[in-house]
């Protein structure tokens, strides 16, 4: 069942990069065979161009609307809570030895050891929170910083890569993905009534391109396509066309990401 699934998936995946590149070919080509043949050929490279830069997903992305509803429940609950430190300990006791201390986690290792940092701050981690991280756990001999939060500035990923010593920045998705599921252990969640917050602009993307989409925009599509090869000078058709398109692949790929390697975070 689910190779079959990943069959009709490739299949819907290739046919819509097919038919934006036929709508160009088309007008530029005028023998419909040949229109067809240059179509498919380029479909096929660009399909392995996208396969080359979509390797690597983010674990959110990976996740499912439920799951990612539990990411942002936990993190709330966690980060409301006096006892945030004691569940981490717990998490880490599953598989190895490891003690509390004031702000963070120690975890034995004879190789060295880890140091779990949870800073469940409801603003963005920055490079000057994990600098002041570091300079407080200067005397400490450790080997890796792992550090669970919220939000991830992008200047932070830059900012550990100068530093000898592994650092593991884990957003609230990737906590979840990389310590609670990989641990089978999770906070418990506080039940809250939902806080209204204002649209995000990513919000209103996520809305008009999802996978409920895809049809209205390939129809649509489809039937300028049609118009196109009646009126094949007319370059209203292959704009427009195209455009629509476009909308439909990014509605397709939208829900179908994945995400990167889950490893043992705290080994």
């Amino acid at each position: 069942m689910q190779k079959i699934k990943l069959i009709i998936s490739t299949l819907s995946r290739l046919f819509l990069i097919f038919l934006l590149v036929f709508i160009w070919v088309r007008f530029f080509v005028r023998k419909l065979w040949v229109s067809v043949l240059v179509s498919a050929a380029i479909t096929l490279l660009i399909d392995m161009v996208i396969k080359i830069f979509t390797t690597k997903k983010t674990n959110r992305e990976m996740l499912k609307i439920k799951e990612k509803e539990n990411c942002e429940n936990m993190f709330f609950s966690l980060a409301i809570s006096k006892n945030y430190l004691t569940f981490f300990e717990n998490l880490a006791k599953k598989k190895y030895k490891a003690q509390k201390n004031k702000k963070y986690v120690l975890i034995e290792h004879n190789d060295g050891n880890v140091i779990l940092y949870p800073l469940l701050s409801f603003s963005p981690l920055s490079a000057e929170d994990i600098k002041t991280i570091i300079l407080e756990l200067n005397k400490l001999e450790y080997r890796k910083i792992v550090i669970p939060c919220g939000e991830i500035n992008k200047d932070c990923y830059d900012f550990i890569s100068k530093f000898n010593k592994e650092i593991i920045l884990l957003d609230k998705y990737e906590t979840y993905t990389k310590l609670y599921k990989e641990y089978d252990f999770y906070p418990e969640i506080i039940k809250n009534e939902k806080i209204n917050k204002k649209v995000t602009f990513k919000e209103i993307l996520d809305f008009s391109f999802n996978k409920y989409k895809v049809k209205s925009y390939l129809l649509s599509a489809l039937a300028l396509l049609f118009s196109s090869i009646f009126v094949r000078n007319n370059l209203y058709y292959c704009i427009v066309a195209s455009i629509l398109m476009i909308f439909a692949i990014l509605s397709f790929f939208n829900p179908f990401r994945r995400g990167s390697r889950v490893i043992n975070t705290l080994e």
